[in-house]
């Protein structure tokens, strides 16, 4: 399929996040398997297949691929938030909670965790937490360097 061409099989990925950027989700999920099937330990890879899937309502295999993605790379926060913001999409909030909570403990000024951590808790009815997150984030975001700042996302 690839061979062992590490050019084309980074192009492939590349392809294949262009069109789950640009909304083709069965698409990119097609591609993100067959990646798979090249290199099934590829954390990127089963992160971003997480998110597709989950975007699609396909929530319990979103959250084992999230799940494989940190058993790649257990200390990436954002691949603790994703699993949140499955989980959270599944409505497994506690859990989803001590996935984002991770995150920022992992990342003391990682914005989008603090930000996906108070959709959970206002989710919870814990108002008061959810606004200190909030708070947090946007601290967290005015930190950064405007060359790795990225807009809060608008959803979980």
């Amino acid at each position: 399929m690839f061979g062992s061409d590490a050019d084309s099989f980074v192009q492939q990925l590349r392809l294949a996040a262009q069109a789950h950027r640009a909304g083709r989700l069965d698409e990119a999920i097609a591609s993100y398997l067959r990646l798979l099937a090249v290199r099934p330990y590829h954390a990127e890879l089963h992160n971003n297949l997480g998110v597709a899937l989950r975007l699609v309502g396909k929530l319990e295999a979103s959250v084992s691929h999230h799940r494989l993605s940190l058993a790649a790379d257990p200390d990436n926060p954002a691949l603790h938030s994703n699993l949140g913001n499955a989980l959270r999409a599944a409505n497994r909030l506690d859990e989803a909670v001590k996935h984002h909570f991770h995150s920022i403990t992992l990342n003391r000024d990682y914005a989008e965790g603090f930000f996906n951590l108070a959709l959970c808790l206002r989710d919870l009815g814990r108002i008061d937490e959810a606004v200190g997150c909030f708070g947090r984030a946007a601290g967290a975001q005015s930190r950064q360097s405007p060359r790795h700042r990225s807009s809060l996302p608008s959803r979980c």
